[in-house]
C-alpha cells in the first residue's frame, strides 16, 4: 500500500505539480489505456499491470480529494 505521506502523485501521473485539472485528467486516461490489466495476456504482465493501474488510479482519487500540495516525492513507481 502506498503511505500518503512519501507519495507524489503528480510523478505518478508523469504531470508538473502546476498542472491543470485536464492535464491531470489527460495524463490519467492516457496511463490507464496504457497499463489496464485486460490490455496484458500473459498472468506476470498483468498482475504487473494491476500493480501499475492501481497506482494510477489512487494517485488519480489523490488529486480528486485535494491532497497534492501537502505530499512529497514516492521513487519506487
Amino acid at each position: 500500500p502506498m503511505d500518503d505521506a512519501s507519495v507524489n502523485y503528480y510523478s505518478i501521473l508523469n504531470v508538473p505539480p502546476n498542472a491543470t485539472n485536464d492535464e491531470i485528467k489527460n495524463a490519467y486516461r492516457k496511463l490507464c489505456i496504457l497499463f489496464h490489466p485486460d490490455k496484458h495476456i500473459d498472468e506476470k504482465s498483468k498482475a504487473a499491470a494491476q500493480s501499475i493501474f492501481n497506482r494510477i488510479r489512487t494517485a488519480y482519487d489523490g488529486n480528486n480529494s485535494a491532497k497534492y500540495g501537502q505530499l512529497t516525492v514516492f521513487s519506487n513507481f
